[in-house]
């Protein structure tokens, strides 16, 4: 119930999950049992699109209503420390539907040809190793290029830098899309998710205000998470908007402030664990994954979404692949 800190038993955390899948998929679907999910499950060898797991309801994720407790992959399967995939490729989304995740983050931005790619930095250095940026580029160029995947256990030769629309076609009806709007140009992604027939498979997520209210004029329907520090901000861009935001991305230390203004324009709470990860992985401490959920938030995005999920009692595998070497200790990794 919104409002009122949660249960904080990992067994309570998972009770009450929906049992629906978007799309018609049933319990057939998918295994019925632990599963061993390896490389080829998700790399270039992959024989396509993963059915999501039965614990995920995508409606949830725009649902005020509903009280399942959400994760977030953040660039897929991870950002700097991903440990399986490439970030922001096609195998980190079908390895995040693998392991059962409601959503995953993916970076946007916009070529020289007012085209969509998904790509985190301006520059395709640290993901490529290609010394251009994307707006010198056109679509066809940029897709050419091959993400960087030699450190990763697995076939990534195939991997190159995914067009919005390959993303929102693996999507559709699998996993749910936070999209953070790294371009200014919000109205080419609302209009993107318009013709794809997605306006509720995904979010506009920006810091920019005049981003998301370029997206809403291009398309009203769109969905738009924003990113208030407190308050007092929400209370300076809330006005902006003629139908409430559908998404609060606030620092966790804020969540029992906004729990009644979430209630009132019935918007999800989001929270970054970014810190937790490091605690994670430093200390093996898992459960306190549990705690921002106890407190309220719906939502929480994080580095090592295996760890939430298994933390959450939500680890449907037997056993994980084999990861790269990030060169830092973990026990975590020792399991």
């Amino acid at each position: 119930m919104r409002g009122a800190p949660r249960p904080s038993s990992p067994v309570l955390l998972a009770a009450g999950l929906c049992a629906l899948i978007v799309g018609g998929c049933g319990a057939d679907d998918t295994p019925a049992g632990p599963v061993t999910i390896v490389a080829s499950d998700y790399d270039c060898r992959a024989p396509g699109p993963p059915q999501p797991r039965d614990t995920v309801h995508l409606p949830c994720m725009l649902d005020a209503s509903c009280p399942d407790d959400l994760v977030v992959g953040h660039r897929g399967t991870g950002g700097n420390f991903s440990l399986y995939t490439p970030e922001n490729g096609l195998s980190a989304i079908r390895l995040a539907i693998l392991l059962g995740v409601d959503g995953v983050e993916i970076d946007v931005r916009h070529t020289a040809d007012d085209k969509l790619v998904v790509l985190h930095d301006d520059s395709l250095k640290r993901t490529t190793g290609v010394e251009e940026d994307i707006t010198d580029m056109t679509l066809a160029e940029a897709t050419a290029v091959p993400l960087s995947g030699d450190s990763y256990p697995g076939d990534f030769a195939c991997e190159r830098i995914p067009s919005f629309e390959q993303v929102l076609e693996l999507a559709r009806d699998r996993v749910f899309l936070i999209i953070d709007t790294k371009t200014s140009r919000g109205d080419l992604v609302a209009e993107a998710l318009q013709r794809a027939d997605m306006l509720d498979g995904g979010v506009i997520s920006v810091s920019n205000v005049d981003t998301a209210v370029a997206a809403r004029e291009a398309v009203p329907g769109v969905r738009v998470q924003l990113r208030p520090d407190d308050l007092e901000e929400y209370a300076e861009i809330a006005p902006r908007f003629a139908r409430p935001i559908e998404i609060l991305e606030i620092p966790e230390r804020e969540i029992e402030a906004f729990l009644p203004t979430a209630a009132a324009i019935q918007a999800k709470v989001f929270v970054d664990i970014f810190g937790r990860d490091a605690d994670a992985f430093g200390s093996g401490n898992l459960q306190q994954y549990t705690e921002p959920h106890a407190a309220g938030a719906d939502i929480v995005q994080t580095e090592f979404p295996m760890w939430v999920l298994r933390a959450m009692d939500r680890d449907h595998w037997a056993e994980l692949p084999p990861h790269r070497d990030l060169g830092l200790d973990s026990p975590l990794l020792r399991r």
